[in-house]
């Protein structure tokens, strides 16, 4: 599938259905549907139990 090629190509890591993550080098920004935007900031070893939102 050509989209999901161009979606993992921008660093994005689907970790479940409606989840994913992106890697800034220090954790990863999470996203979770319905949330209206990416909010949520989590290191490597937290995983989804350890969001943070951000400022």
């Amino acid at each position: 599938m050509e989209w999901a090629e161009s979606i993992l190509g921008l660093g994005v890591e689907v970790k479940g259905l409606w989840l994913v993550d992106f890697d800034n080098g220090g954790g990863y920004y999470c996203w979770r549907y319905p949330e209206p935007a990416l909010e949520y900031f989590h290191g490597y070893e937290e995983g989804f139990g350890g969001r943070v939102k951000l400022n």
